[in-house]
């Protein structure tokens, strides 16, 4: 698994930390986190309080009997999910979606070879998983030269070879938040390591805000157009924007452009990860196609750089059935107090 990882904001000297206003018990427990959502708190410029960093944030939930998170590594688009298990003082979570054969790869490079019943046990996969990845991986090398499998026993062997993700959480009573430590797995010198991703180890207090917790797998077809109705292709975007524009957002590809009869179509957008629009009706345009657009104006430089990230949630219901998230789409325009171009 590949983990994007941001430029933190924060301050050298956080500052001290400042206990609840109400004195009332704090019922946090690991068991009370399902349901729950947290942002990462970083120290202000003041150096003397906390603001709170939604582009790092977590919820967690419970799918039959485990208890799962939803956490972004503080990557622009991605989300990704957790398993989390309770251990001794802690609760260890590490991500579902792993990569069988980069696992295989990576123990070859280290101690010189897989085995399906070591890769089983070393992930967690099923003997019969791990035995098809050590398969499929094995008619992949056939196919490669001797000097390019030294080349990728140096790579598979690097710390830089993320493996698997791990989330670590620990309640804080007296504050009645979590600490989360962010790391991921690799292997380096034949053992198992982790390593801390950018968020580190931080402070998460709990949210009301309603935030993005979905993957977006498409980043190409979201557009920020040059004008309201102009013409654009996937990835054919305007980057660079000025403060107080109204920037028009397009989806310009072909899925779900055209009505079904007996379908109806909604949409929620999304700025910096929060909530802007919500069930907003989609209907055809002018053209007939689906007209999936908003406008936003960023009143002033969003804190991160100037990034404006944005996402739409796209939703269809038909013949009078459940309303169905069909995708997720996304974009990101650079905005400044200067000229656009």
């Amino acid at each position: 698994m590949t983990i994007a990882i941001f430029a933190l904001l924060g301050c050298p000297e956080p500052p001290s930390a400042t206990p609840p206003a109400e004195t009332s018990a704090c019922d946090l427990t690991f068991d009370t986190l399902p349901g729950k959502t947290f942002v990462r708190q970083v120290a202000a410029p003041d150096g003397k309080t906390w603001l709170e960093d939604p582009w790092a944030r977590a919820r967690f939930y419970k799918e039959g009997e485990t208890l799962k998170v939803k956490y972004n590594t503080r990557s622009l688009s991605n989300v990704y999910t957790y398993s989390c298990e309770k251990k001794a003082g802690e609760l260890f979570c590490q991500t579902d979606d792993i990569d069988l054969q980069q696992w295989c790869q990576t123990l070859i490079a280290n101690i010189g070879s897989c085995s399906p019943g070591d890769l089983a046990n070393r992930t967690g996969a099923t003997l019969e998983e791990a035995t098809k990845a050590k398969e499929a991986l094995d008619a992949k090398l056939k196919k490669v030269s001797a000097e390019e499998k030294e080349a990728m026993k140096v790579a598979f062997s690097a710390p830089g070879n993320q493996l698997r993700g791990a989330f670590h959480v620990k309640i804080n009573k007296d504050e009645c938040r979590i600490t989360g430590r962010d790391t991921y797995m690799t292997m380096t010198f034949g053992e198992i390591r982790e390593l801390e991703n950018i968020v580190g180890t931080a402070r998460f207090v709990q949210t009301d805000a309603d935030l993005v917790f979905e993957d977006c797998k498409d980043s190409s077809n979201m557009v920020a157009l040059t004008a309201p109705g102009a013409k654009a292709r996937p990835n054919q975007t305007k980057l660079r924007w000025n403060v107080s524009e109204a920037v028009p957002f397009k989806y310009v590809g072909d899925a779900m452009s055209k009505p079904e009869s007996s379908c109806t179509y909604t949409m929620d957008t999304w700025i910096n990860h929060a909530i802007a629009q919500k069930d907003v009706a989609v209907n055809p345009g002018a053209d007939g196609k689906l007209d999936w657009s908003f406008t936003h104006t960023f009143a002033e430089v969003p804190p991160e750089h100037g990034r404006g990230v944005v996402h739409m949630y796209r939703y269809k219901t038909c013949d009078g059935g459940e309303k169905k998230l069909v995708d997720v789409t996304c974009a990101m325009v650079l905005v400044s107090a200067g000229e656009g171009s």
